[in-house]
């Protein structure tokens, strides 16, 4: 299962000593996290990734298709709100999907099905190209059957 990221101005909080640049950015970043939730129905908190500026766009990271698209809807309710409380540096906002591979790739993927015919049929497509009067026609069939007897040397390497 994906885990969040710990938050980091939560971690450094207590730290005492930490660069004052590094520490607002953080504390930019918590309040920027807190208004986009409040703005946000509490089924897409679980989503919520994170969030960055670009300029005068605000990018929200989603972990999901199932969070990033009900998020849009909220967009104008998020910049709203993001001026009312004294964030006045968004023009726009830009709602990303941020997939993680390990959360998707489940082990379950369809293995490659493709049907190869038979060395008959190669044959039966070979022989009908020849008989064919339309050049173009009667070289896309060649080639067919050529790529389709590559790939039974390949698939196949025994029935060479």
């Amino acid at each position: 299962m994906y885990a969040k990221p710990i938050v980091a101005y939560q971690l450094l909080q207590n730290c005492g000593h930490l660069p004052s640049p590094l520490f607002t950015k953080l504390a930019e970043q918590e309040r920027l996290k807190k208004i986009i939730l409040s703005s946000l129905p509490s089924f897409l908190h679980t989503h919520y990734l994170g969030c960055a500026k670009n300029d005068k766009t605000l990018i929200i990271f989603m972990d999901s298709a199932a969070g990033s698209s009900p998020t849009r809807f909220h967009s104008t309710e998020i910049l709203t709100r993001l001026r009312t409380t004294g964030i006045t540096n968004f023009d726009s906002l830009t709602i990303k999907t941020h997939y993680d591979p390990q959360r998707i790739s489940t082990g379950n993927e369809k293995t490659d099905k493709t049907k190869i015919p038979s060395g008959k049929t190669i044959s039966l497509i070979r022989k009908n190209s020849q008989s064919i009067t339309d050049p173009q026609l009667a070289s896309s069939l060649l080639r067919l059957a050529s790529t389709l007897e590559q790939r039974i040397q390949i698939t196949f390497p025994d029935n060479r």
